[in-house]
């Protein structure tokens, strides 16, 4: 009986220290990251693409997946349903650095940008994203 409680106990004491550990890996992974979003509609020709933005506190899953990326999608989502354009197809772009950023954003401009498509740039001043925490 003795040696079920202390395994127990031990058990116990190993999964509270790694939980502990998990927790603070988040907090520890924040950082800046430079966002910058697409916003395109199979109904409609406008495609919308934002500046990049600088976002401070960002935080990190293993070190290679920014947390939080569904809800920085969301929150492009409620900017267009306030709008009144709720049909709209949202995807969030993430760098690590200003300069990879602003390298892949060019690429993306470059691809819209034909005779078929209305690419309109959205200002900072019009739409920011916030930093999510875990």
């Amino acid at each position: 009986m003795r040696k079920i409680f202390t395994i127990a106990l031990l058990l116990t004491i190993t999964l509270a220290a790694s939980a502990k550990t998990k927790k603070s890996d988040n907090t520890a992974n924040a950082r800046t990251v430079y966002l910058y979003a697409i916003s395109a509609s199979f109904n409609d020709s406008i495609v919308y693409i934002t500046d990049v933005q600088e976002v401070d506190s960002a935080y990190f899953v293993s070190k290679k997946f920014l947390g939080g990326l569904k809800e920085y999608t969301w929150q492009m989502d409620k900017y267009f349903k306030a709008k009144g354009d709720a049909h709209r197809t949202n995807t969030v772009f993430f760098k690590k650095t200003r300069k990879d950023a602003e390298k892949d954003f060019v690429k993306l401009r470059k691809r819209y940008t034909n005779d078929d498509v209305k690419l309109k740039v959205l200002p900072v001043g019009e739409f920011t994203f916030t930093s999510v925490r875990p």
